[in-house]
């Protein structure tokens, strides 16, 4: 009993915390940083987080000093960090890119932003945090750009299997867009009602979309190391047994590409 006990409680396992996975789902375990390579999928390094309930957020930029410490001929030739929503921080991207001249790309965080209803152009429903427009009949809008000189996104109405834009058959057209029988409906949105989103790098575009695709090949290289060539239960505590625990696992992984 803790409030009984006379003893000092010091932490058994170093390294070890709490990782919630969601709101009824979190483990004692221990957490690592993997970095790769996204098209080829192949892990880089892999060292165990000395706090594991640490935000991720705040793992990364000390990982890759370390890997360009370590391995600096790959310096040049890293220009771009792709990266989940933990990493979507104006201060962490330019601290990247003034130390290590590398864009960081992260998957956009809302922040708790709230569903756009109010201002929105007739016949749209809302716009979601991402920058989704919706319309009255359940069609979410196609990004097409913006328009800089007016601070205006442009989205325009997704087309159906005859690639015919879906207005054309839509029971709310002559509400909605009755004229716009060759284009389907196309809306500005002022930059003002997503101040949130990046007019620079709008998550809404397809190259970003095309980009982020390959971000979840670290996952792929997580289940290799953990689950096809390792355990996902460690038999030793400590952040060092564990540090040994993921390079024996990654040199059998390079080991086996060379095979």
């Amino acid at each position: 009993n803790r409030e009984t006990c006379e003893h000092t409680w010091v932490l058994a396992d170093e390294g070890a915390g709490t990782v919630v996975k969601s709101n009824k789902k979190m483990y004692w375990a221990h957490k690592a940083s993997i970095i790769g390579f996204p098209r080829q999928g192949v892990p880089l390094d892999a060292v165990p987080i000395s706090d594991a309930a640490s935000f991720d957020g705040e793992t990364l930029y000390p990982h890759v000093k370390k890997l360009f410490n370590e391995l600096p001929e790959i310096k040049s030739s890293i220009k771009k960090i792709l990266y989940d929503s933990a990493c979507d921080d104006k201060e962490l991207k330019e601290k990247l890119h003034e130390d290590f001249g590398i864009e960081l790309k992260a998957s956009l965080n809302p922040r708790r932003k709230k569903e756009v209803t109010e201002s929105l152009p007739h016949g749209i429903e809302k716009i979601t945090p991402y920058g989704n427009a919706i319309c009255i009949a359940g069609y979410e809008m196609e990004y097409k750009g913006m328009r800089y000189e007016n601070k205006k996104f442009i989205y325009q109405a997704p087309k159906d299997s005859d690639n015919s834009p879906v207005c054309s058959t839509c029971q709310h057209k002559e509400n909605c867009c009755p004229d716009s029988f060759i284009t389907g409906r196309i809306i500005n949105i002022a930059f003002d009602l997503l101040p949130h989103i990046d007019t620079d790098d709008p998550p809404m575009a397809k190259r970003f979309k095309a980009i982020m695709s390959r971000r979840p090949s670290v996952e792929r290289m997580i289940k290799r190391l953990k689950c096809d060539l390792g355990d996902d239960r460690l038999t030793k505590r400590g952040n060092k047994s564990f540090q040994a625990y993921l390079d024996k696992t990654l040199i059998a992984y390079h080991i086996l590409l060379r095979c």
